[in-house]
């Protein structure tokens, strides 16, 4: 709704290319629509009283004209094709996104690796000269670096094309409904703590062997990175709400066809450039990567010879799994939560006394809620810790009072077992 009033603190200049209009107030505001393309054609719109359509892009927008008001809405006409339709929105889609590409970022997020083996850092007399437990060893350190390196640069694929797509979209008035940090979550800043970890431990690691000609020292891996620090340390969101981001991605998918279509463009060209993986492989990997340090770690420590630097290696190897165990179990908790949460959706409210209109039962009942809290997603009472559910099952339950068999449903969890029978009004849900 847009008001040619006086502008007032709110006021907007209906600027388009190099020519300006009438100054307007803004009423009422949906972000998804041009709103300074549309104002720049409403000074040149004729007083009648039949709505004037105009189009901008692919969409077509009413504007009527009210009592000093201009009524904004989009429109479709009632002839046009849906199937048509829906066909000139995927190919705007598309042809956005094929000229993003061509703008998109061709840097990988980090350098590339100045060497493919750490024989290459170090003299070769050097290399003759250790026994084959150290060149073990050494082949272990080389691989975490070449898997750290190939990770951040997979992490900067996802921001670079994909989240970028998705910004660029937005600047052009495409899929504004599309939550992008519902999508990729706070993939920016996983990137920044591995680039962190390259560039205060890796890099060090490299440049020290290729300074001093000596082999790759492991102690330098252990050094004052944030990346196992657990204090807002992005990945816990990461991993905690992954799920639900995998989830949100599906659904908008069966309801937006650009999303899809945009989706689908992103999986292509994410297998271009690496290989077969797909837009879920890649989002998984902050998860996945996580869990292969202590194994990463574990081997190096296996071959290592040097009891100070095993002695340097053990405690960072504890440090390690006291931060994935603790990311692990937060990420369980939550996936608790979320099952515990879906069956009280499932579950109606219990009245201990019939339905009967007096005070007396009234007054009862206030006593009741008063002291009945009972909350399935609360901690286990005395013992404070998460309750968890364990099993679902339906059966029949035989009445002892009027000898009939009715429907069960058990649920079982940590600390009590539930017991509900199947709702007849309602089918879909449970009454307790």
């Amino acid at each position: 709704v847009v008001s040619t009033q006086s502008t007032g603190s709110s006021g907007i200049n209906a600027e388009y290319g190099d020519r300006s209009c009438t100054s307007y107030r803004i009423i009422f505001y949906d972000f998804t629509f041009p709103i300074r393309v549309i104002l720049h054609h409403l000074d040149s719109m004729p007083t009648a009283k039949e709505p004037t359509i105009l189009t901008y892009r692919w969409r077509s927008y009413k504007v009527k004209k009210n009592l000093g008001l201009y009524l904004v809405s989009q429109h479709q006409d009632s002839s046009e094709n849906p199937s048509t339709d829906h066909a000139d929105k995927a190919k705007s889609i598309s042809e956005q996104l094929d000229r993003i590409k061509s703008n998109l970022s061709k840097t990988a997020g980090i350098p590339p690796l100045e060497f493919t083996d750490w024989k290459e850092l170090v003299p070769q007399s050097v290399v003759q000269g250790l026994g084959k437990k150290d060149m073990e060893q050494q082949h272990h350190i080389w691989e975490l670096v070449t898997t750290e390196h190939n990770h951040i640069t997979i992490i900067s694929t996802v921001i670079n094309s994909l989240l970028t797509c998705l910004k660029e979209l937005h600047n052009e008035n495409f899929l504004t409904k599309i939550d992008e940090h519902d999508v990729f979550l706070n993939i920016e800043r996983i990137r920044e703590v591995h680039l962190a970890f390259w560039n205060e431990c890796i890099v060090p690691l490299i440049d020290t062997a290729k300074d001093t000609g000596e082999p790759l020292n492991p102690e330098i891996l252990t050094g004052s990175s944030t990346l196992f620090e657990e204090d807002l340390n992005p990945l816990f969101e990461y991993c905690i709400k992954y799920i639900e981001s995998r989830s949100y991605i599906k659904s908008q998918q069966h309801k937006n066809n650009d999303f899809k279509e945009y989706i689908n463009w992103c999986s292509n060209e994410i297998r271009v450039q690496h290989n077969k993986l797909g837009v879920d492989d890649m989002l998984i990997k902050p998860i996945q990567r996580i869990q292969k340090y202590p194994i990463l770690i574990k081997d190096i420590l296996r071959k290592t010879t040097d009891d100070d630097t095993r002695s340097v290696l053990s405690s960072f190897l504890e440090k390690v799994k006291v931060f994935v165990e603790s990311l692990n179990r937060r990420k369980e908790e939550k996936e608790e939560q979320q099952k515990i949460e879906g069956i009280k959706e499932r579950i109606e409210s219990y009245s201990v006394l019939p339905s009967v209109g007096n005070s007396t039962n009234e007054q009862i009942n206030q006593i009741l809620n008063k002291y009945n809290k009972f909350d399935l997603a609360d901690k286990v009472p005395l013992l404070h810790t998460q309750r968890k559910f364990l099993h679902e099952t339906s059966c029949k339950l035989d009445s002892k009072l009027d000898s009939k068999t009715q429907d069960v449903t058990f649920f079982l969890f940590s600390d009590h077992i539930l017991v509900t029978r199947p709702n007849k009004v309602l089918k879909r849900r449970i009454g307790l």
